[in-house]
């Protein structure tokens, strides 16, 4: 008898500060996925506890985390960083773990691989409103994330090279 693949099991959760403005972004691009992804597919808001992400980490192939990453690019810019490569600080207290932070306390051979759709934000204030580039570039977030599951997380070609470090990554769509 042929056993069928195991099935690459992904989740989407999303970071930030939904009462600073564009800081939560995360969780705005995660409450317009649970919309057109898969029910199979959980969308988590994990808003700025990282260690409540752990659970559905450790449960998972494949997260992609939305977050906004100051970059030094153009207000709504959207990157791509793969987590095992952005520079991470080693050293962390648990009272403000990363989402680095949590993936090192998942022994390695159960850590997922982590993709952070990162955007680049406009403002970061008290606002429960996205700036007007961040929310104009939440279209293309649902976009990338959507492909991103479709393909079983692989990444396609125009998002291949990703970043070292946050202040270097690959940038996947600019604003217009």
């Amino acid at each position: 008898m042929i056993s069928e693949p195991a099935q690459i099991r992904i989740a989407v959760i999303g970071l930030g500060n939904e009462l600073m403005a564009d800081d939560g972004i995360g969780i705005h691009a995660i409450r317009r996925l649970r919309a057109v992804l898969p029910p199979e597919v959980p969308c988590v808001e994990i808003g700025t506890v990282s260690l409540q992400a752990q659970d559905i980490c450790e449960q998972s192939d494949i997260v992609i985390a939305l977050d906004a990453v100051q970059a030094d690019g153009s207000p709504g810019s959207v990157y791509l960083l793969d987590i095992a490569d952005a520079a991470t600080p080693e050293a962390e207290s648990l009272h403000s773990l990363s989402l680095a932070g949590v993936i090192r306390l998942i022994p390695p051979a159960q850590r997922p691989r982590v993709l952070v759709v990162g955007i680049q934000p406009a403002r970061v204030e008290y606002s429960l409103a996205l700036s007007e580039p961040v929310e104009a570039t939440l279209p293309r977030v649902i976009r990338v994330v959507c492909e991103i599951v479709r393909s079983g997380g692989r990444v396609a070609p125009m998002m291949t090279t990703l970043a070292r470090s946050v202040g270097d990554p690959a940038g996947i769509e600019e604003t217009p």
